[in-house]
């Protein structure tokens, strides 16, 4: 079975990853290929839900149950980096759903100031985990 300190590494490559695809997923959008963008956001989407469930929710409760004086990132960093996640999580789901009633076509998403503020989110988030992840590494 993989160490909790191994999963969170693999974790953030994954994030990492995600960034380069969320990001080429953005370029198609500006070059017009809305088929492409829909498949590579969804995708994306996805995974970083798998991403949650698996990986960090059980992390995240493991750290509630740690005497404080152990923990090695400050709580407000920990919420805030939840805050920003789960508003992100939220914005991705409205998106999808927008997508998916509009019958799978990438035209009818029509929520580009949505999309941008869920970027934004994302993107602060993937900052303040990796941030996370530096300080427990070197605690």
């Amino acid at each position: 079975m993989a160490r909790v300190e191994d999963i969170a590494t693999y974790n953030l490559i994954l994030q990492l990853v995600l960034l380069v695809v969320i990001s080429y997923g953005i370029w198609s959008k500006l070059k017009g290929r809305l088929q492409l963008h829909a498949r590579i956001m969804t995708s994306a989407y996805a995974i970083t839900i798998l991403s949650i469930l698996l990986a960090m929710v059980p992390r995240f409760i493991g750290g509630l149950a740690q005497p404080v004086s152990t923990y090695t990132v400050p709580d407000e960093l920990r919420w805030v980096h939840v805050a920003l996640g789960s508003g992100t999580v939220i914005l991705g789901a409205f998106l999808m759903g927008r997508y998916a009633k509009g019958g799978l076509t990438p035209r009818y998403c029509r929520g580009k100031r949505l999309m941008l503020a869920t970027a934004s989110f994302w993107g602060a988030t993937i900052v303040l985990g990796l941030v996370i992840y530096v300080l427990r590494a070197t605690a």
